[in-house]
């Protein structure tokens, strides 16, 4: 039987309780970040040691809550009136404010063109589309509008000019149960 020396077998599994099991016959790996385990197996031929790390997943704050996509037409004529949509991907535990909020709350969602925007001019309000949910916030003793897992935002603009180009801002405040907290998300695109 063959010894096997400064041999590096690096062997990666992924189990539904998402670990990861790195065998090596000389020396241990230190993962950085994530909680460690250790056991040692050996046979005749040769020794092994197996680290086990959990894989942590990222942790979702009001900063990272929601992911957004955007659907903006390009190659839009002067007077073409287009639509732009704007979907946010609320995470789990988080909700984006809705375009309407009952007084006394969180601020609402709106969408502003910025005086950098050439070419373009706002048509009618923001419109939303999801299913949007009014409850009771004990923190601010209010109830507050919006969206738990999806929502989606669209906005018509009219072309009044040739090579426009669309700058502006969403404002949206995510919350939980315990703390609103506002965001800017910044959009510059050529239609």
């Amino acid at each position: 039987m063959r010894k096997f020396l400064n041999f590096f077998a690096l062997t990666i599994i992924l189990s539904s309780a998402s670990t990861l099991a790195f065998a090596q016959s000389d020396r241990n790996v230190d993962v950085a970040g994530v909680n460690n385990t250790y056991s040692q197996a050996s046979s005749s031929n040769a020794a092994a040691s197996i680290h086990t790390a959990s894989i942590k997943k990222p942790e979702v704050t009001h900063k990272n809550a929601v992911k957004w996509e955007k659907d903006i037409p390009t190659n839009a004529n002067i007077g073409d009136v287009v639509t732009l949509s704007f979907t946010a991907e609320v995470s789990d535990g988080f909700a984006i404010t809705s375009i309407n909020q009952p007084p006394r709350t969180l601020i609402k969602t709106e969408f502003k063109l910025s005086e950098e925007s050439q070419g373009v001019e706002l048509v009618g309000k923001l419109q939303e589309s999801g299913t949007r949910v009014v409850e009771h916030n004990e923190t601010i003793n209010s109830d507050v509008a919006g969206y738990k897992h999806t929502v989606t935002f669209t906005q018509k603009v009219k072309i009044t000019a040739a090579n426009p180009q669309l700058k502006g801002v969403i404002s949206y405040q995510t919350y939980n149960e315990k703390m609103g907290f506002p965001h800017r998300q910044e959009i510059n695109e050529s239609l």
